[in-house]
């Protein structure tokens, strides 16, 4: 009887750890950064995005099947970037399977990091690789490339032209 109790309790216990490692894994797709205001606005043409106080948001890019932005199960993946226009703090998520998920889970993580509750999303994407460069809460830049190197180029170029001079890479990510 005790080997089979000890035998239960190793299975259950294996069990346990992997239920916990398959949640990790799955939550591990969102992520923090920090950021800044306004919106971030898109050239249809190049993608390039760049800080707006009185434009649209992000506008969203589609991808081809099979190109970036595919979910392992073969739906669409969304991003969104969320921040908070009186701190600079930010949020956002990636390879999720709905805009509206995507958008729910950066304004989570933003608000989680805002001290005035006040975030809202300023980015979206579908495919490709995205980037946000600030050097303040009123000074960035953002873009969506092919691939991660490009889109932070963009980015910090988009910040400089802002009027930044120490513009870094607040957060990237590629769906």
């Amino acid at each position: 009887m005790t080997r089979f109790c000890s035998a239960l309790l190793k299975w259950i216990g294996r069990s346990v750890a992997l239920i916990v490692l398959g949640a990790t894994l799955g939550l591990s797709q969102e992520v923090l950064a920090q950021n800044t205001q306004c919106s971030m606005v898109c050239n249809g043409t190049d993608n390039a995005c760049y800080r707006s106080c009185a434009g649209p948001a992000y506008e969203p890019r589609t991808s081809a099947p099979g190109a970036p932005g595919r979910r392992g199960g073969g739906g669409p993946a969304y991003g969104s970037l969320a921040l908070s226009d009186s701190s600079g703090a930010s949020g956002s998520s990636w390879q999720h399977p709905s805009v509206a998920r995507a958008d729910a889970v950066a304004l989570r993580y933003c608000n989680q990091r805002a001290p005035a509750k006040d975030c809202r999303i300023v980015g979206r994407a579908e495919g490709g690789c995205v980037a946000l460069a600030l050097e303040t809460p009123a000074i960035w830049g953002g873009a969506t490339r092919a691939t991660r190197a490009e889109a932070e180029a963009v980015a910090k170029a988009k910040c400089r032209q802002e009027g930044g001079r120490v513009c870094s890479i607040q957060t990237s990510f590629c769906n």
